[in-house]
């Protein structure tokens, strides 16, 4: 950790002296370099405490989101010429320059106010915390050996359900995967989804014993192997997923074989980054409209350019942050409508309020578009904030999601379910990164969903092994 501490810190000096030297700043980006100033002051006042004194996961991997939009971000748009996105419409230079300030502020104030609560619940930590043994199945197994068996029966049975299915990169040769599902399509793609999931567990637990009991490599060789297939099942093309998933997989598998760290790194990265890549591959280079991956990529124009401006989409960058400052300028939101945002991103309550009025990331995207496309780019959580709660409590979205991680994050530290690891960790990483790849929607869509479904299916599963307890 503290050599990835020195290369933030050469990295974060060196990008403020590019942005400060280089004439391609200007249409109020010449305020480029007081985002990575900023992430220095909060890197030298919070971060080296909440990080490598504390330890918090929560405050690790967002002083790592930070890094990449506030460091990495600025490094590539200030040696582009270029800082705007394809066709969209160019934002105003005040609006780039309110959209800088705010990121800054959002930045110091989150890091600020996430100190605060790392120190209360360190404290709290340090007053129950006791050595956790490895994790393992507390109540059995049998729900899950059932739905395993559901979802064996309808890939068999139902052949369109395979379509559901990649394994390491999207079939080139079909259309492009629908996002849009029906009720029963999103049931059938969780069944698989909590398969698979239940399925790595079982293998990975069962190998941990085996492995502590003879100490043969192989067992270590069987959980590598469980952690390389369920990386490369690809259902859907959110890449979002796969970074969730690989996060998860590496706690846990750190946590049941600690002395195999160098191979877990080394498995997860290489076969979730690949996976990564060839997932990015097909989304922008449009992969579903050639014969071939090798067709595709020909086609892509690997440029500063285009890496800046895909940065700024998913990093959510002034760019984007400067769109969604400029909804407010245009006409007052009233507060119901970011209650309606919050309804509309939680699985079971969005299908009750369908269609009642525009979410403000239609908004946002018809503003971009300017036409009827109502989805596209994300609306980035900064701006979200300010739109309905103005520039002082703009952050106010990002530090509740961060509360929310510290208090998944001490639940993930006290349980002993190697369910509970998994489903924390997985939960831990979105809450924990509010203001890169995602937005209030995503974040809230990808909780719940999580918990709609591999929640559940754990608590039936604990249910019925209670009950079987009590009986036997």
């Amino acid at each position: 950790m503290r050599k990835l501490n020195i290369f933030i810190y050469i990295t974060s000096i060196l990008t403020l002296i590019v942005s400060l030297i280089l004439p391609n700043n200007k249409d109020g980006y010449e305020w480029l370099p007081i985002l990575p100033l900023i992430f220095i002051l909060c890197n030298i006042l919070f971060f080296q405490n909440m990080v490598l004194k504390k330890k918090s996961i929560v405050a690790t991997i967002f002083w790592v989101s930070s890094f990449l939009r506030y460091v990495l971000l600025v490094f590539f748009l200030s040696v582009s010429d270029d800082k705007y996105i394809g066709q969209l419409l160019t934002p105003d230079s005040n609006l780039i320059v309110k959209s800088i300030l705010l990121m800054g502020y959002e930045l110091f104030v989150s890091s600020f106010l996430l100190a605060f609560f790392v120190e209360y619940f360190s404290k709290r930590r340090m007053k129950s915390e006791q050595k956790i043994p490895y994790p393992t199945f507390l109540h059995g197994k049998i729900v899950y050996y059932i739905i395993i068996l559901i979802a064996l029966l309808i890939f068999v049975i139902y052949k369109d359900s395979r379509l559901f299915i990649n394994f390491f990169i999207l079939n080139s040769s079909s259309d492009r995967v629908d996002e849009s599902l029906s009720t029963v399509e999103l049931l059938t793609r969780q069944i698989f989804i909590s398969a698979i999931t239940f399925s790595f567990l079982i293998v990975i637990d069962r190998s941990r014993k085996l492995y502590n009991k003879y100490g043969r490599t192989t067992y270590i060789a069987i959980a590598l192997t469980a952690s390389a297939l369920i990386l490369s099942v690809i259902i859907g093309e959110r890449r979002s997923t796969q970074i969730y998933t690989m996060f998860a997989v590496m706690s846990l598998l750190l946590m049941l074989f600690p002395k195999q760290k160098i191979k877990i790194l080394l498995v997860t990265g290489i076969v979730g980054g690949g996976v990564l890549l060839g997932m990015t591959v097909y989304k922008h280079a449009y992969v579903f409209l050639y014969s071939s991956y090798f067709d595709a990529i020909e086609s892509i124009a690997f440029d500063i350019k285009n890496i800046a401006s895909t940065m700024q989409i998913y990093l959510l960058g002034p760019f984007n942050v400067a769109h969604g400052l400029g909804i407010s300028d245009v006409s007052s939101q009233p507060i119901g409508r970011l209650f309606y945002d919050f309804g509309r991103s939680i699985i079971g309550l969005n299908f009750l309020l369908k269609d009642l009025m525009l979410t403000t990331s239609e908004i946002f995207n018809l503003r971009l578009y300017g036409s009827n496309v109502q989805s596209g780019h994300l609306l980035p959580i900064t701006a979200h904030g300010y739109i309905y709660m103005g520039f002082i409590l703009s952050p106010l979205l990002s530090v509740l999601f961060l509360i929310f991680g510290l208090i998944i994050e001490n639940l993930y530290r006290k349980t002993y379910s190697i369910e509970l690891k998994y489903i924390y960790s997985y939960i831990l990483i979105r809450l924990s990164s509010p203001i890169i790849i995602g937005n209030l929607a995503s974040i809230l869509n990808a909780v719940s969903l999580t918990l709609m479904s591999l929640g559940l299916v754990y608590l039936l599963n604990k249910t019925i092994g209670k009950i079987i307890v009590k009986k036997s």
